[in-house]
């Protein structure tokens, strides 16, 4: 059954820009492309930029400010007059506090999904910032029909937050396939090539890396860092010989040619809903050295597709120690055959439609009154 599936972003650069720009054209063979539309902040569509949506309704983000999230709310309001969704899928948290208000109220009556991509109260945050986002997302639960969880980490955590289970599902990220790697690149010999990809806040665990790198034994091991700049690298590069070297951000092709070019995707962080890249990595035949933390571990098999450490950067540094070529290689063919099994963008698309044709099924059902049917 073809649906009007309308997707809601407040912000698109990171979790929300990667699920789509695999999931719209996925979505487009399903339902139809003119059955598909977004609602972004004009300031972001270039993230998106390739994907050929013919329903776009953008709004002015100036920032997280009452005239952004209002801009937002009027946006959101006006599209729904429009196009008419079947389903209205929100993604992340102020989108998901803002949209799922007005689509309560709106006379207009949808399916209503929403996806944290990786849930707010589960960030480093005071235990007040965590009772608050418990008690919002509890709150509008009661406004939602179904919610989805990128891992089996999140799925706890909105168990434990109490968010009906009932209205639950688990729906693994997924990314497209996009070519066998060639499993005789690897070269046997060293040094070791590590990559990290991702944004240089806290959250990411760069600090972590770095300190373990500058005690890494030299010419065994290199590291490659993409992404933005939020801490500052100068103090790692005080001169030529150090073996991290900071590429600033890259359009999505190179990255993905320098994961396909690493011998190891290292992923030190301090919370991770999901874990995007370490998917990115299985998909090249990549292994991945990645924290216990969030949802890693469940992607992650320690000896099997890579290495679990604490994130601190001794426990880091032992990890890097241990690193043999050969066992890399070994890991990398295994993350391949994981990512084929449980991570591919079709895989995820399939579950997710079946997911709002349940839903819908659910709303539109209405029980026969046996009393009120009797002649």
């Amino acid at each position: 059954m073809s649906q009007r599936i309308l997707h809601v972003c407040e912000t698109v650069p990171g979790g929300p820009a990667s699920y789509l720009r695999e999931l719209l054209p996925l979505q487009f063979s399903r339902f139809g492309r003119a059955n598909i539309a977004l609602v972004m902040p004009a300031e972001h569509a270039q993230y998106i930029g390739d994907v050929p949506l013919e329903h776009v309704y953008l709004w002015t983000r100036r920032g997280r400010d009452v005239p952004s999230f209002l801009s937002l709310a009027r946006r959101l309001w006006s599209a729904i007059v429009t196009f008419r969704p079947d389903v209205v899928h929100i993604h992340s948290t102020y989108a998901g506090v803002i949209g799922r208000i007005v689509c309560a109220i709106h006379p207009h009556r949808c399916v209503v999904v929403y996806c944290s991509h990786g849930w707010s109260f589960s960030m480093d945050a005071s235990a007040l910032h965590r009772a608050g986002f418990k008690l919002i997302e509890r709150t509008l639960s009661a406004v939602t029909d179904g919610i989805v969880n990128i891992s089996d980490f999140e799925a706890r955590l909105a168990a434990e937050a109490g968010i009906p289970i009932r209205m639950q599902r688990t729906i693994l990220n997924g990314i497209n396939d996009l070519r066998e790697p060639d499993p005789g690149r690897k070269s046997t010999g060293y040094p070791i090539r590590l990559l990290f990809v991702g944004r240089h806040d806290p959250q990411k665990g760069l600090d972590i890396l770095l300190d373990a790198m500058r005690r890494v034994a030299g010419g065994r091991v290199t590291l490659d860092v993409v992404g933005g700049a939020q801490v500052s690298a100068s103090r790692f590069e005080v001169d030529g010989k150090s073996p991290v070297h900071f590429t600033g951000w890259l359009d999505r092709e190179e990255v993905f040619r320098r994961i396909a070019a690493a011998d190891a995707v290292v992923m030190p962080s301090r919370w991770e809903g999901f874990g995007l890249v370490a998917i990115e990595a299985f998909r090249a035949g990549v292994p991945v050295l990645a924290s216990k933390r969030g949802a890693l571990p469940e992607i992650v098999t320690d000896g099997d597709t890579g290495y679990l450490f604490e994130p601190d950067p001794e426990s880091l540094l032992a990890c890097i120690g241990r690193l043999d070529k050969s066992d890399l290689i070994r890991m990398g063919h295994n993350a391949r055959a994981v990512f084929l099994q449980k991570y591919t963008a079709r895989r995820m698309s399939f579950e997710l439609g079946d997911f709002y044709a349940e839903l819908t099924a659910k709303r539109r059902f209405k029980p026969v009154n046996v009393e009120t049917e009797k002649v």
